[in-house]
């Protein structure tokens, strides 16, 4: 069998266009808007309807991935989110894109829950972190690749169909790939029931990324754009962002596959905690607020400090989602991989909605420092759980592995559930009449 790695290089190559495009469509719609004197609740409409769209793919997408196949089910939802990238380009009304960005939402759930269990399937617990910390490197690369082409192109005429072109790439290399796909057991629809937390932290750490994760992407280039900062230091700014997860994801994912992954993800919460609170400490002190740090207006150390601080918090936002698929995979035996993925993704989306509408409201309280609040509230709530999971449960490294065998035909699929299923329950009877399941 080929090394993990190898057996996804096509897969994260056309996953890097997909995340590409998305994450320089999300920053031209808060540019856009704010340069034609929009107010930022249509910013959080939009934001929310994706956020809405991504939460149905992950009802939707699983028994249809499932049944057509993980290449296919790829190439689909790549193909949806290209023809909806056409439809932006097409008209500028507010709720027409709400409307695209919903459908975008639901493909990329498709695209993404393809990509998870497509590596998950082909991946054992010992090398999990590491291999998701590359996907997630690959993941920040894309980006950033999003952001710097802010600096060769206006968020305007041609800059969409650019990137209707980079999606078409991925659904070609995702087509043409030698390596052979994982085969998914077929799954039934799923309901909300089905989709029970694996843990309280997976559960906490996964709502709280995306709450953390979408206010900053959605509101911080309408504030930006909004107070007068050119639409290409505003891309930096989410450029340095990026780099941060760059830079940070790999190491931070091989120290999760060798510590515990709750002191992995408190860890990370309680640095972003800090830095925050610096981050407060140096707007209040400087009056740097409205993007004059960021602009240059306090001059060139202020500057260069406040894209420090953008890379740092990068670095200890973007892991979070990582480290909790992972610890999520660790606990997941004898349920789907695919239906653990997408349970991941639906409680992540969920915190993906709730958070800019949750900044907006916080904003009429405390004005300019909403984000940062909400950011303290959501790590300081991962920082407590995962504290007290962590004094409770054992670690997740010292459990038996779900399998140590990688399934590469239909056949030995179902020999592999069978056995799962012999392992997990004292009755092989029962065992035998819920393989579907164990996927």
């Amino acid at each position: 069998m080929r090394p993990p790695v190898s057996n996804i290089t096509s897969l994260l190559g056309a996953a890097f266009f997909v995340k590409a495009s998305n994450a320089a469509i999300t920053t031209m719609i808060g540019i856009v808007i704010a340069q034609r004197g929009g107010e930022q609740s249509e910013v959080a409409l939009i934001a929310a309807c994706y956020s809405a769209g991504f939460l149905a793919g992950c009802f939707l997408s699983p028994q249809q991935v499932a049944r057509v196949g993980l290449i296919r089910g790829f190439a689909a939802g790549a193909a949806i989110l290209t023809i909806s990238i056409v439809g932006i380009d097409m008209t500028n009304s507010s709720a027409a894109w709400a409307l695209l960005r919903f459908l975008m939402g639901a493909s990329m759930a498709a695209v993404i829950a393809a990509c998870d269990a497509w590596i998950n399937e082909t991946t054992t617990n010992e090398q999990r972190g590491s291999v998701i910390a590359i996907q997630s490197i690959v993941y920040g690369l894309a980006l950033l690749a999003s952001q710097m082409v802010f600096l060769l192109l206006d968020a305007g005429e041609d800059f969409v169909l650019v990137f209707a072109i980079t999606m078409n790439l991925s659904v070609v290399m995702v087509a043409m790939t030698s390596a052979s796909a994982p085969k998914i057991v077929p799954i039934k629809s799923r309901t909300f029931g089905s989709f029970a937390p694996v843990s309280a932290a997976v559960s906490v750490s996964a709502f709280a990324s995306g709450f953390m994760i979408a206010s900053v992407v959605s509101l911080v280039p309408f504030y930006f754009a909004s107070n007068g900062v050119p639409s290409d230091v505003v891309a930096m700014v989410l450029a340095s962002v990026f780099l941060g997860r760059l830079v940070f994801q790999w190491p931070v994912g091989r120290v999760s596959d060798r510590l515990d992954r709750h002191t992995v993800l408190a860890g990370l919460c309680a640095s972003l905690c800090l830095i925050v609170v610096g981050i407060l400490l140096f707007i209040s002190l400087t009056n740097a607020g409205e993007g004059r740090a960021v602009s240059g207006d306090l001059g060139l150390p202020f500057q260069i400090f406040t894209f420090a601080c953008c890379v740092l918090v990068g670095g200890t936002l973007y892991p979070l989602y990582s480290v909790t698929s992972a610890l999520a995979f660790d606990r997941a035996e004898g349920r789907s991989k695919l239906e653990v993925s997408t349970t991941i993704l639906a409680i992540h989306t969920i915190g993906a909605i709730v958070g800019p509408y949750t900044v907006i409201l916080l904003d009429t309280i405390l004005a300019g420092y909403a984000l940062w609040v909400g950011l303290l509230m959501m790590s300081g709530l991962i920082v407590l759980v995962s504290t007290v999971k962590r004094i409770v449960v054992e670690s997740p490294q010292q459990q038996t592995p779900i399998s140590p065998l990688q399934p590469e035909s239909s056949l030995e699929m179902n020999q592999v559930a069978a056995e799962l299923a012999r392992e997990t329950t004292p009755n092989n009877d029962r065992g035998r009449d819920s393989k579907t399941d164990l996927g």
